[in-house]
């Protein structure tokens, strides 16, 4: 079972989703599908398919009716573990790693492990978890058929060019695993690090998979010195009206598109108070568009 640690079930799991699986004969479960952004799939598909048809398996399952772009929203995904360590599945994803779209075109899990499942795993052995109640903002908010009362899934999504940017923490909302309720809380002096304003001037609105590095102190410097390594950068600028939340607006594609692979962020802290001696600086490498 894998789910991203920044998504939430929201509601109670009424029964063993694994003994479900099992005695169903299903080999891997979703909750919604999604679309990928059209930067990060670039020849993805067109490489699937000429793999496929070598092998001559490209009619044998539904890959030919599976929508290109289209993708399992696998930040929550339960799978058989013979799916993805497979031979034939080994074979497809070498086939893939050393076309290099995933360094070179930013070609993602979700997308590749997709077309995997549309290519070897038969469709009545697929199967959409649409009672279970499960967030992942801004792109899945599902209800838990308990309180809405009616099987089926009411995921939406919500990838706007304009969204508003969270500011303030939201009620901590809890994910629900058996007895055990697990929440977090965010701190609000480090979310204003990560916070672009207008008035900086700031291009770099949010990225993913960040990891710090300490490197220290400079002999006789009273702070030292904090390296941020982050994964999908989104790139844009801030709106801001009096009243309303700033609004997070995408950079388009002319000048360069709102998608980079990576940036990093360079951060001072005071030694002795432990606190940012000034904001976080960014900065990434302009990505070719496609």
């Amino acid at each position: 079972w894998r789910m991203d640690d920044d998504s939430l079930l929201t509601g109670e799991v009424p029964y063993d989703v694994f003994g479900y699986m099992a005695s169903a004969g299903h080999l891997y479960g979703y909750v919604n599908t999604v679309r990928d952004d059209d930067a990060c799939i670039v020849d993805l598909w067109d490489t699937a398919k000429e793999y496929a048809q070598r092998l001559g398996v490209a009619g044998e399952n539904f890959f030919r009716e599976w929508p290109r772009g289209a993708v399992y929203y696998n930040n929550f995904e339960i799978t058989h573990s013979s799916v993805f360590t497979s031979p034939k599945y080994r074979a497809y994803f070498d086939h893939i790693d050393q076309n290099g779209g995933i360094y070179m075109r930013r070609w993602g899990d979700a997308p590749i492990k997709s077309i995997a499942v549309s290519l070897f795993v038969p469709a009545n052995k697929v199967h959409r978890f649409e009672d279970l109640g499960y967030r992942h903002a801004p792109f899945i908010d599902q209800e838990p058929a308990a309180t809405r009362g009616r099987a089926g899934g009411t995921a939406r999504t919500a990838p706007a060019p304009r969204q508003a940017l969270a500011w303030k923490p939201e009620v901590p909302v809890h994910s629900v695993i058996g007895q055990f309720h697990i929440e977090a809380h965010p701190d609000e002096s480090l979310q204003k690090l990560f916070a672009p304003h207008s008035a900086e001037g700031s291009a770099w609105t949010g990225a993913d998979s960040a990891t710090s590095v300490g490197l220290g102190s400079v002999s006789g410097s009273d702070s030292e010195t904090f390296v941020w390594l982050f994964g999908d950068t989104l790139i844009g600028s801030v709106s801001e009206s009096p009243g309303s939340l700033p609004q997070r607006i995408r950079r388009d594609k002319a000048s360069g598109g709102f998608l980079v692979h990576n940036s990093v962020g360079v951060l001072e802290v005071n030694s002795r108070t432990r606190k940012p001696a000034g904001p976080m600086q960014f900065a990434w490498t302009p990505q070719a568009q496609p």
